[in-house]
């Protein structure tokens, strides 16, 4: 048998994930649902993804080289679908803010922060990422409010 293309690989690992459907209409209940699943569909497939992304910087660095880094918009679209909830009830600016520093929580960066530099296991990094996504949750909202340290709108 032969070995798929590390794009049909991508695509065929990521297509749970890109479907995911939000089962409530709570924004923050939405991000931990989202949390667990996209981490069990990445725990489940973690080898492959690692090395897809290896090929895919790789790839990206040699074919691109004057622009720093790649952009696809699937988290960024799974996170907008998760907080929708919320829009209309925050202002744009700590929606776009919120989806923002989000990000790091729904891919790799889990497993490459949490696992490997600092050798913790799945419930661990779970547990560290549903508290931070409750953090960031309060801060949107304590902003929104005009309560708490008003951070600068960050650079586009």
């Amino acid at each position: 048998m032969q070995p798929l293309p590390v794009s049909a690989l991508a695509s065929h690992t990521m297509i749970p994930i890109r479907y995911w459907e939000p089962v409530t209409q709570d924004a923050r209940a939405r991000l931990h649902e989202l949390l667990d699943f996209t981490f069990s569909q990445l725990t489940d497939a973690e080898v492959h993804h690692r090395a897809i992304l290896q090929v895919h910087l790789t790839n990206w660095a040699e074919a691109y080289p004057e622009q720093a880094t790649p952009n696809r918009g699937h988290r960024r679209e799974l996170l907008w679908r998760a907080v929708e909830p919320l829009v209309g009830q925050l202002p744009q600016v700590h929606l776009e803010r919120l989806v923002q520093t989000l990000s790091p929580f729904f891919g790799l960066e889990l497993f490459l922060v949490f696992r490997d530099m600092w050798g913790l296991d799945d419930s661990a990094v779970l547990d560290r990422a549903h508290w931070m996504i409750d953090s960031l949750y309060e801060r949107a909202l304590a902003d929104a409010a005009g309560s708490g340290r008003q951070s600068k709108e960050p650079p586009k």
